[in-house]
Parts: C-alpha cells; structure tokens; sequence
C-alpha cells in the first residue's frame, strides 16, 4: 500500500544523493539550505513508501499562516511504475489548503528533447488536475508556468495561486534578492517587462 510519510531531517542526506543524479546543479538546492528550511518549518519533506520501501520523494515550501504550499522538488527513485501520480494524489490529500507547481516554459529555439521534456512535465500534472495560471513568473532568468490545484477551486482562484506563490518566496529569500531575480509575469508579458511585473507582486 502507499503511503507519504514526513522525512525526518537526519533522512534528508538520502533524498539528496538522488536529487543529485535527478536535478541538475542550478536547480539543486545545497543539502544545508535544506535542512535550514526544515528546520524552519519553510519547507516539508515527505517519503512516498510502499510496504516499507522508499519509492519516492517530495519537498514543499510552506509559509506560517499559509495554507497552499509549492512543490519544490519530486522524484521517483522507480520510474514508469505509475508512482509519480500516486504520490500527487496523496499530496493533493495532505493539503486540502491547495498547491503549486512550477513548470518550465517551452520556449523558442529549445533542444527537441528539452521541448518534449517540459511539455511532459506540463501534461503530468495537467492530468493530475492542476490548471495552469494565465500569469508565470520569471525566477533566476528562467521562465516557468504556474498552475495551481484545489479541491474546489475558490472564486478568483488565480489571484489567490498568485498571492500564495509571492507569499511563499517572500518566505524563503531576502527582499533585495526578489527584487533582482523575481518577477511576476502576465499572459503574453516577456522576460523584458519584469520590472513593470514586479510592481504587480503583493506586499
């Protein structure tokens, strides 16, 4: 049977050797700064188990008196066994409040193969029943869709995914930091017109 089961911090050394060989290096975030968020309380790590053995992972970033969170990070150490889905669906179960993921903006002038990979990761969590946002958001350079999933999706859901996702990095990096390296951006904006998004960010 699966199961997610929260990942104590001695444990997250485990985690990181796979996120070693699954993340490359300018999206892994040091083993340090992990166990700093932790410790925190800004980000919440979780086994997905299945009769005892590790299959999976996922790391999320939270906020005090936030109830959606952002999955940073997921992983299978098994792949194409369906595990993947399974571990969203019992996240999706553990928090009711709703979640947010990033997803890689395809882009012109990609690699095919970078292309396939970023729309399969669109269609993986399209499918399990996130909806993309009509705004995205500019972090580090990279361009990423933002779609959001909730059990019942509230009024005006898109406005409460972008006030989450602000809170949730506000959170996590130092105020100058957003100011050069995150911006919010709307439908059709592109990566010229950040600074007329950052006007647009909640305070």
């Amino acid at each position: 049977m699966l199961k997610i089961e929260r990942m104590p911090e001695e444990e997250l050394p485990a985690a990181w050797e796979s996120m070693v060989k699954e993340f490359p290096d300018d999206e892994r975030k040091p083993l340090e700064m992990l166990r700093q968020q932790t410790r925190q309380g800004l980000m919440e790590p979780w086994w997905l188990m299945e009769d005892g053995q590790r299959r999976g992972y996922a790391m999320l970033l939270a906020a005090p008196g936030e109830r959606m969170v952002l999955l940073d990070y997921l992983a299978m150490l098994e792949k194409g066994k369906g595990y993947g889905s399974a571990c969203l669906r019992l996240l999706q179960q553990a928090y009711p409040g709703g979640l947010l993921v990033e997803s890689e903006a395809e882009e012109p002038g990609l690699e095919p193969s970078e292309e396939e990979k970023r729309r399969r990761r669109l269609g993986f969590y399209r499918r399990g029943g996130f909806a993309p946002c009509r705004w995205s958001a500019c972090v580090y350079g990279v361009t990423y869709r933002i779609l959001g999933w909730f059990p019942c999706p509230p009024s005006r859901w898109e406005d409460r995914c972008r006030e989450a996702y602000c809170t949730l990095y506000r959170n996590q990096v130092p105020r100058t930091w957003l100011r050069s390296h995150f911006a919010i951006l709307e439908d059709g904006q592109d990566r010229d017109a950040q600074d007329k998004s950052r006007s647009a960010m909640p305070r």
